[in-house]
């Protein structure tokens, strides 16, 4: 139960008693179900969160502040948040704050804000040659931390997908060229001195570390293996934090070598990203593995890897007069048996196919979402509700050790690279590059000594807490 609430819509009203409720096994999740039916709570699928008052009445929507663990307080001493904007203090009902973020979640996602100029304008530091204060924001945010977590970007492909939203170097534009990328990875490296100087990450326990892109694989392994060795000599990571690296069926088939690298270099869990195995619509999506996958496989477990994701994507359009080939795709990757399974739906917004968005309908999707989540569980694979990762590993989430502690525990990380994004108790960071793909801008900044940051926000407290919630939303 909460404390007593000192503030919000009754400083009297009655406590509430909160179940979490997951998936991990079905029997327990059934279990759950029964018990919340008989005490007369209410289930909803895709919340994860059932509040009822306590003694089975209606449960009358409560907000009540608490005060976070020592662990989860961060940042300087004597570092404060900003203070909230009129729109920020505001209070809603989680009811009311649920059902924002069913209404909102095709354009969510943890990109550059959609609301940048209108949201989070209020909270953005100024930008001054001198980084006087951007450097006193991040300091504040992040010095006095016990604990926190590395994201590094590596924006190259062999060729961008339709369906990509992310940040990206044009492959015909530099984004294929080996010596871009040996500049860019002393970028990185550069940038994360400047941090090292700027925060004091030297020592510092690291508890979550990915590398993603673009994809990370597709350049040379020696550039990964480097930076990891990089990281590994500069913070404190524990030998059971698992880092998590990205490849596509077509490298990890056709380069073994690479795969062996990274696990040699100390990375242990990797994620592959097939998305279809309807392989003509892959072509035209800018994908070629067909023929690639089974080896893929192959080569990824022969490496030791035994923490193994492949990615899927659902919501396409579906042409008329064909057979939807979403229910062959799950139950082929299925066939597979790699230890997770994550489900993304296309989300059009921002990229190569926008126009395609309205030959789809919502009632496509969520069936699609639904059969998947059946097959799935019928064979073993278990995810939170609301979750869209699935896993056969047992007590589980089958996500990073990085995006679980992001999402899950809010600890805070600092993102490295073109676009990267930074998140505190206290702020919230953008690099250089997240919106012109290019990274003229980026890697000039660090050259000059500079951090190459496009936007910081010193955040109030309910922004901070906002940010967090609307990231937590596709978690379940």
């Amino acid at each position: 139960d909460p404390p007593p609430s000192t503030e919000g819509p009754s400083a009297t009203a009655p406590r509430l008693r909160v179940h979490w409720v997951h998936r991990f096994h079905r029997d327990g999740f059934m279990a759950a179900l029964k018990r919340m039916r008989r005490g007369g709570g209410a289930l909803r699928r895709g919340g994860g969160v059932v509040a009822r008052q306590a003694g089975g009445e209606a449960a009358r929507p409560l907000w009540e502040p608490w005060e976070a663990p020592g662990s989860l307080q961060g940042g300087s001493a004597n570092f404060e948040w900003a203070e909230a904007e009129a729109l920020d203090r505001v209070k809603y009902t989680p009811k009311d704050v649920f059902l924002a973020g069913m209404r909102h979640h095709h354009i969510a996602n943890t990109a550059y804000p959609i609301g940048h100029l209108t949201t989070l304008k209020p909270y953005r530091v100024r930008r001054v040659r001198e980084q006087e204060e951007i450097l006193q924001t991040l300091q504040g945010s992040y010095s006095g931390l016990e604990e926190m977590m590395l994201y590094a970007h590596v924006p190259f492909c062999h060729q961008r997908c339709q369906f990509c939203e992310y940040t990206v170097v044009d492959p015909k534009r530099g984004g294929r060229d080996e010596d871009i990328h040996r500049r860019y990875f002393e970028a990185l490296e550069g940038e994360l001195s400047l941090y090292e100087k700027a925060l004091g990450l030297r020592g510092k326990k690291i508890v979550g570390f990915d590398i993603g892109g673009g994809t990370p694989s597709f350049v040379d392994a020696e550039h990964i293996t480097r930076l990891v060795g990089r990281i590994g000599d500069m913070v404190h990571l524990p030998s059971d934090v698992e880092i998590s690296i990205e490849t596509t069926p077509k490298i990890a088939a056709a380069e073994p070598e690479k795969i062996k690298a990274y696990y040699d270099a100390g990375i242990r869990r990797i994620s592959m990203g097939l998305q279809t195995t309807d392989f003509r619509m892959a072509k035209e999506l800018g994908r070629n593995d067909e023929g690639f996958v089974d080896r893929a496989v192959q080569n990824i477990r022969d490496a030791g890897f035994e923490s193994f994701n492949i990615d899927l994507m659902y919501g396409f359009p579906v042409r008329k007069g064909t057979v939807d080939k979403w229910p062959d795709t799950v139950t082929s990757t299925m066939a597979l048996e790699p230890d997770h399974i994550t489900l993304y739906r296309m989300r059009y917004k921002g990229t190569r196919m926008s126009h395609l968005q309205d030959r789809v309908l919502l009632d496509q999707v969520n069936a699609q979402g639904e059969l998947a989540a059946f097959l799935l569980e019928s064979q073993g694979y278990a995810g939170w509700v609301g979750k869209n990762t699935y896993s056969k590993t047992p007590h589980d989430s089958g996500c990073s050790d990085y995006l679980h502690r992001r999402v899950v525990e809010a600890v805070p990380y600092v993102g490295l690279g073109l676009g990267a994004q930074s998140f505190s108790h206290h702020s919230l960071t953008y690099n250089l590059g997240g919106v012109t793909k290019k990274l003229g801008q980026y890697v000039s900044s660090v050259a000059l000594g500079r951090l190459p940051t496009q936007d910081v926000y010193h955040l109030s407290r309910s922004a901070a807490m906002g940010k967090m919630a609307s990231v937590s939303f596709y978690f379940g």
